[in-house]
């Protein structure tokens, strides 16, 4: 029961922040594509924080998010997003070598559908695809090299 109600209670955070995220507008979509020798990588609709946005913030509502324990969760994304320049700068440094910079994601992906009760391990964005939240799924479509 103790459970239940620590999931009902994180649950219920979740969604209060998220809320506050669109009520004050400060969540934009985002794309990122990487080009891989098996094609190309397209993630397309991620949402991340506007940092303009935040910054126009008042600071009351700064000092409210403070108190509730949210800012950490803001400025850990703001950093990450901040990091997508160097990971593609990385990515293509090792593409040039010839290492593979996402494993799995370097080879083309084959449109065969495996058969029912086919044992073959799934390949690696089918992987993270069941490991992302609801309503955010990698979607392949056919073309040059896939695009997700």
């Amino acid at each position: 029961m103790e459970f239940c109600l620590d999931l009902h209670n994180r649950q219920a955070a979740s969604n209060e922040f998220t809320k506050s995220l669109v009520d004050y507008m400060l969540l934009e979509e985002s794309d990122a594509r990487l080009e891989t020798p098996g094609g190309v990588v397209e993630f397309r609709g991620v949402r991340t924080i506007s940092r303009a946005q935040f910054d126009q913030l008042h600071d009351n509502v700064i000092l409210d998010w403070r108190r509730r324990g949210w800012l950490e969760l803001i400025y850990a994304q703001l950093q990450s997003a901040s990091r997508w320049e160097t990971l593609k700068r990385l990515f293509d440094r090792r593409t040039e070598t010839g290492e593979s910079a996402l494993p799995g994601f370097d080879q083309p992906v084959s449109d065969k559908v495996p058969a029912p009760g086919d044992d073959a391990p799934p390949s690696l964005p089918a992987a993270i695809d069941e490991r992302l939240p609801v309503g955010f799924r990698l979607q392949r479509r056919p073309g040059k090299g896939s695009e997700y």
